[in-house]
């Protein structure tokens, strides 16, 4: 399996990991009293969304898009370009929508779960059309002089969620801070 490819499986599997925690998250915070609410996870969880796939991911797969339409036109193509913009914008809303919460009132809570599942939902559409679409036309058409194009053409960026795939790494961020004398 070529690494480009391998990168975009990785992304994909943590975008997904990102979302179902986010919407957790989100399930849990409507069954607790407001004054209980902390939206720090949640906030997080959109920044990582809004971040990593715009810096890193969604710039590779457009790069991967590029070379292959220039030999082979595929309509899922485009909308997969689409639908990069509008995820973006939809991020920015949800991250939007969390600042300005005031005073944290039920209907607002409401009202962005609804959202973040309609999110999700398009989301993951999003991602398995990549996943039948790009993926496989990567395989059947992109060479390996081209991969090794685009790998110098993108400048790696590293995935935060990435640095937590060490246990030892996890375990030594959540441990407590040992005071010294």
């Amino acid at each position: 399996m070529d690494d480009l490819q391998q990168q975009l499986i990785c992304d994909h599997y943590r975008i997904k990991h990102v979302l179902n925690l986010v919407q957790r998250e989100l399930e849990k915070t409507a069954e607790l009293p407001l004054e209980q609410i902390n939206l720090c996870k949640i906030t997080m969880g959109l920044a990582y969304l809004a971040g990593y796939p715009e810096r890193y991911h969604h710039p590779l797969e457009e790069k991967i898009i590029d070379k292959i339409k220039a030999k082979v036109e595929m309509s899922a193509f485009d909308r997969i370009s689409a639908q990069h913009q509008y995820l973006e914008t939809e991020t920015a809303h949800l991250i939007e929508m969390v600042n300005n919460i005031d005073n944290l009132s039920t209907l607002e809570i409401k009202r962005l779960i609804n959202q973040f599942k309609r999110y999700v939902i398009i989301q993951n559409e999003h991602l398995e059309l990549e996943e039948n679409v790009v993926m496989p036309a990567m395989l059947q058409w992109l060479t390996p002089s081209e991969a090794a194009e685009i790998r110098a053409q993108i400048t790696e960026v590293e995935d935060p969620l990435a640095l937590f795939e060490s246990k030892e790494l996890y375990r030594s961020v959540r441990a407590k801070p040992q005071l010294v004398a």
